[in-house]
């Protein structure tokens, strides 16, 4: 036979206050465990959007260089500007230098923009062989 049930409310009583203790330990790791899940996502989304920002910027830039490319080459020069609203917040700059070898220019093509407060920056270069007439290639 069982004990009597004053007997059983009593072992139960002691039992209750290490019940509440174990659930509010349980309580406070499942509080810790959704809180550092919630910073992985938001780190996940501030790296995906930082990602996608220089994606752009490198496809504006070497877009820039192809445009300084296909134009007149007697009149290559440092220039700067914005892309409008197509690309609000991202700036261009072209600077135009002598190479090492007669004829030969370094192009280099930046674009920047402003996140969270800092400003970024993606560079590309080409070298640019800027003869023309005989003495250049056909």
């Amino acid at each position: 036979m069982r004990g009597s049930p004053r007997t059983h409310r009593a072992k139960w009583r002691g039992r209750s206050g290490a019940i509440l203790m174990e659930a509010l330990v349980a309580l406070t790791i499942l509080t810790a465990g959704i809180s550092v899940i919630a910073q992985g996502f938001s780190l996940g989304l501030q790296a995906s959007s930082l990602a996608r920002s220089r994606s752009t910027a490198a496809r504006l830039a070497a877009d820039k260089l192809v445009e300084v490319e296909t134009s007149d080459l007697a009149r290559l020069s440092n220039e700067a500007g914005d892309f409008g609203d197509d690309y609000p917040g991202f700036t261009w700059e072209i600077t135009v230098e002598e190479a090492d070898l007669p004829d030969l220019r370094r192009i280099h093509a930046a674009v920047r923009w402003v996140r969270r407060g800092i400003e970024r920056e993606v560079k590309l270069s080409r070298l640019l062989y800027t003869a023309t007439g005989e003495e250049g290639l056909p």
